[in-house]
């Protein structure tokens, strides 16, 4: 009997110890491998979208943007906007198909259309590792909540969460690095802990309208909400708007009053 008990315990502590050298091992490959995306992809001196700097103007720092892609990012004078999703509108229509038939999202604040340049800002944030962007595109963000909320009436910032799998993975949350400098420029708490991502499913990048839908439903749990609140959601893109929607649906179950959006960049096109 005491062998055997002996037997067992020494075999659980040597499963804790694996478990602790990977912990230390996987944080310190995490380490190395910031370094080597640093040292491969330095922070540009001009512009952080384009890298280009003025004429005999010194190094800029990471923030500003250069006319030129300030221009360009912002929506083009004269496009008819969905006014609860900022989506384009195809017509003559009065609200986009999707928001006439009932959502559960207050409005949206949109920097501009998925394009360039925000398309590639976007892509090299997310997939590269460029983490230095969302200091730009989170100024940017702040200026267009602004516009739309002059007194931002809100209680908090809500980064939409990635799956954990999917967090380790790309080793960061780009909507929460986002919403931490939105959070900071807007005077308001950052709250990562209101809403999970309970249901992983395939990139929302690689669906269809129809696959977005079904990929995002119950795909988020939330709790910790204040009654009543009204928050921030924060995301990157905002396509067909399924995970934002299935995202305010949860918070608002779980005691939100009102869940109002912002995103770096929504569709070019609405997509039905």
């Amino acid at each position: 009997m005491f062998l055997e008990l002996d037997r067992l315990f020494r075999r659980e502590v040597d499963r804790l110890l694996r478990g602790e050298v990977y912990r230390l091992l996987r944080r310190e490959v995490h380490r190395l491998l910031r370094g080597l995306q640093e040292w491969l992809f330095p922070v540009p001196a001009g512009c952080p979208l384009c890298g280009r700097a003025a004429p005999g103007d010194p190094p800029a720092p990471p923030e500003p943007l250069c006319p030129d892609c300030r221009a360009r990012a912002a929506f083009p004078p004269g496009l008819p906007l969905c006014p609860l999703c900022s989506r384009p509108l195809d017509g003559s229509w009065a609200l986009c198909p999707d928001c006439a038939a009932g959502t559960p999202l207050a409005g949206v604040a949109a920097v501009g259309l998925y394009r360039p340049p925000l398309d590639r800002a976007i892509v090299r944030f997310k997939y590269a590792g460029r983490r230095y962007l969302a200091e730009p595109l989170g100024l940017l963000l702040a200026a267009a909540v602004r516009r739309r909320w002059p007194d931002p009436p809100f209680a908090a910032v809500v980064p939409v969460p990635l799956h954990p799998g999917r967090r380790r993975r790309r080793g960061f949350n780009q909507a929460e690095d986002l919403a931490r400098v939105l959070g900071r420029e807007l005077g308001l708490p950052l709250e990562t802990r209101w809403l999970a991502r309970v249901r992983s499913g395939a990139p929302q990048a690689r669906l269809g309208r129809a696959g977005r839908q079904g990929n995002a439903e119950a795909a988020f749990v939330a709790e910790g909400v204040p009654p009543g609140a009204h928050l921030l959601l924060v995301d990157d893109v905002l396509t067909t708007g399924a995970t934002a929607r299935a995202a305010a649906s949860a918070l608002r179950a779980a005691g939100a009053g009102q869940v109002s959006v912002a995103v770096v960049a929504v569709s070019p096109r609405p997509v039905w």
